[in-house]
């Protein structure tokens, strides 16, 4: 990759863009904003293949299928996810609200 003024990089010709996920895996292929608006139909087919499509490098997009973001997003809330996986001990005996306690900060 070669350099550009003021810390721009500009890729070579004969580079090849690829984005590296978490973990060392290639996330589909990487496209500039220029090649994306020249290929968009191309784009939106890999996508619907299921090769997910990133586009730019510096705050870089991924394009993904309508099927792949539903099935994402069928996630569950994380807050319900506790109470739902949260393991059960039985029925904890609470003291009646009626009953007198005494307050513990309270001064004699």
């Amino acid at each position: 990759m070669s350099k550009l003024g003021r810390g721009k990089a500009v890729m070579a010709a004969d580079e090849v863009p690829t984005a590296v996920k978490p973990g060392g895996r290639i996330a589909g292929e990487v496209w500039s904003v220029i090649e994306a608006k020249a290929k968009l139909s191309e784009i939106l087919r890999l996508a619907r293949a299921g090769k997910p499509q990133t586009i730019g490098s510096q705050d870089p997009c991924v394009v993904i299928s309508a099927a792949e973001f539903e099935r994402l997003g069928n996630t569950q809330h994380f807050g319900r996810f506790l109470l739902t996986s949260a393991p059960k001990f039985g029925d904890i005996d609470l003291p009646s609200r009626a009953d007198r306690r005494d307050d513990p900060f309270a001064e004699d």
